[in-house]
């Protein structure tokens, strides 16, 4: 079974079992392909046919505790966003020094589907990335799915805002930059869960919370904002750190080094934006302002609309040229973090003409 280990492949499945509480509850033939890909600790799967199977189509594991046991491989899935349609567990089971069948396990509530059939390629190259993107949803979709299923709390809310920051927090484009503000929202939907769930203590979570509120913030240039905001998140490390029965937690756990960086980013490039009549304390990291965007959205700049497209990006690889030789001198100096530090100063130059 090693050599199947964490390798692409393609099994073509022609009858399926679905269990659940120690019950075949569905059973029947199918014509679904499953193909499998990885890179790293991420599997991506895709199936070409579920039928009316409660399972989606595509699908990613962060995979975590993967192994060979006695009589299979284990891939499993590091979530804590039980949808009842996303497998949390993937067997491949052998016969004969081949798979036989592939099984996947869902939670909320536990069930089963097993897929039979006949192994078709192994090793193929990774052809489907494009295909596992899902549409971007709002923040109001992406809580009222996890609250259908009963999910609506702090843990698989914020595994999907960091998802959703992730996927957007280079704001390549206007839609990038109105899909952070919709991160934005989640945030800020973890913010008041952790500050109901933890009333009288500063939870680990909440540094993290709030870097990431001040980091969306940055990405719509609310500079003020996130300047103040990344300010009560150091505040809020130490209180962290003070409230915590745990002892020796490095401050790297809470996202002291990010934070630090875009407080001097921000000190280094846009000092004039910060507001010196209000102190960080009084600011409500709650409220969503997103009078840059509406501006950018609604402007139609007679002098931006004159430059070309070409020009505007030949400028932006020209930078992004500039950030990758940033990088090479910062591993060959062994200062990575000056590197970022000024990478992370050119990129507003980039976001900007993104939007132009």
């Amino acid at each position: 079974m090693d050599r199947y280990f964490k390798r692409n492949f393609v099994f073509a499945a022609n009858r399926y079992e679905e269990w659940q509480g120690g019950y075949c509850i569905n059973q029947g033939y199918i014509n679904c392909v499953i193909t499998a890909e990885f890179s790293g600790d991420l599997m991506r799967v895709f199936l070409s046919n579920v039928e009316e199977l409660r399972i989606l189509k595509n699908f990613e594991f962060e995979m975590d505790g993967s192994m060979i046991l006695a009589d299979r491989i284990q891939y499993v899935h590091n979530t804590s966003d039980f949808n009842p349609s996303i497998p949390i567990v993937c067997h491949l089971f052998f016969s004969n020094g081949t798979i036989d069948y592939v099984r996947f396990a869902m939670t909320n509530p536990d069930r089963i589907i097993e897929f039979y059939g006949k192994l078709e390629k192994l090793d193929q190259q990774n052809s489907h990335h494009e295909e596992c993107k899902k549409t971007l949803d709002t923040a109001q979709s992406i809580m009222n799915e996890l609250k259908s299923y009963g999910m609506l709390s702090l843990d698989p809310l914020m595994e999907r805002a960091v998802k959703l920051y992730n996927d957007n927090s280079n704001v390549s484009n206007l839609d990038q930059a109105k899909f952070i503000v919709e991160t934005l929202k989640l945030f800020v939907k973890c913010n008041k869960l952790d500050l109901e769930e933890h009333e009288n203590h500063t939870s680990a979570y909440r540094p993290k919370i709030l870097m990431y509120i001040a980091l969306c913030n940055y990405k719509i240039n609310n500079i003020d904002r996130a300047y103040k905001i990344a300010q009560k998140a150091l505040d809020a490390i130490n209180e962290a750190i003070s409230d915590s029965p745990l002892i020796g937690i490095p401050r790297s756990y809470y996202g002291e080094e990010t934070i630090n960086n875009l407080i001097s980013v921000i000190e280094n490039k846009y000092l004039n934006s910060i507001n010196g009549d209000s102190n960080y304390y009084e600011i409500d990291e709650n409220i969503i302002d997103t009078t840059f965007l509406d501006k950018l959205s609604t402007s139609n700049n007679s002098r931006v609309n004159d430059i070309s497209k070409e020009f505007i990006k030949a400028l932006i690889d020209a930078i992004s040229k500039i950030q990758n030789e940033f990088t090479k001198i910062g591993k060959r100096n062994g200062d990575s973090a000056l590197a970022i530090k000024n990478n992370q100063m050119l990129e507003m130059y980039k976001i900007a003409l993104y939007f132009a």
